[in-house]
């Protein structure tokens, strides 16, 4: 083989090069050609798609009203009993906290550029120290998020104020004589929780 180059003289070589590179951009271009066929092969397709995607945005914009309503009818609903309804659905039993303080309300004078609105605020809370004959129940972090996380989402009008949780083995005896664990484990007591709406006054609305 090695001989067959040598002998090759300058013109050979180049005929050679030529038909090398002929065969190289005849497969490039079969490789193109075929890309170029899927290509078109998908734009048709899509442009078929067209009216049922318009169809599904379309559908999509009722469901979005929908859901705004539904949260609407939602912020009418009793606030105690809808922000225990979330927490229940999130594992979280009803009978471990108490809810309080929907009754408290006051008015804000806001500053907003130019603008001085009033509004009602209303506090809620969520009490979960339980009673001196039960102890206090530790609970997954992610069913805390859970819960928190369903109660903003599904109302424009209720706002996660404050949150204080400590971790369960935090409160273990053999802390003291042990030392922090290498790692904690992911349940915690929630000793401080609290919820509030802000609206804007009306005529119809007085604070208390």
């Amino acid at each position: 083989m090695l001989n067959f180059f040598k002998k090759m003289d300058f013109w050979s070589g180049m005929i050679l090069l030529g038909v090398v590179l002929s065969l190289g951009l005849g497969v490039w271009y079969l490789k193109q050609s075929k890309k170029l066929e899927q290509s078109k092969r998908a734009f048709f397709a899509s442009d078929k798609l067209l009216p049922r995607i318009r169809s599904m945005l379309t559908d999509l914009d009722g469901l979005i009203k929908a859901k705004e309503a539904n949260a609407g009818e939602i912020d009418n609903v009793d606030p105690g009993a809808y922000l225990e309804s979330q927490f229940v659905n999130a594992g979280i039993p009803g009978r471990d906290f108490t809810v309080s303080g929907g009754d408290r309300q006051r008015t804000l004078t806001l500053r907003i550029g130019n603008k001085s609105p009033k509004v009602v605020e209303t506090e809620i809370v969520l009490n979960f120290k339980r009673s001196a004959d039960k102890k206090p129940k530790a609970y997954p972090r992610k069913n805390i998020y859970w819960a928190i996380f369903n109660a903003e989402r599904k109302s424009k009008r209720w706002r996660l104020r404050s949150l204080s949780l400590r971790a369960e083995q935090l409160k273990s005896k053999s802390i003291k004589k042990e030392g922090l664990p290498d790692e904690l484990n992911d349940y915690w007591f929630i000793e401080k929780m609290i919820f509030v709406s802000r609206q804007p006054v009306t005529s119809s609305r007085k604070a208390r």
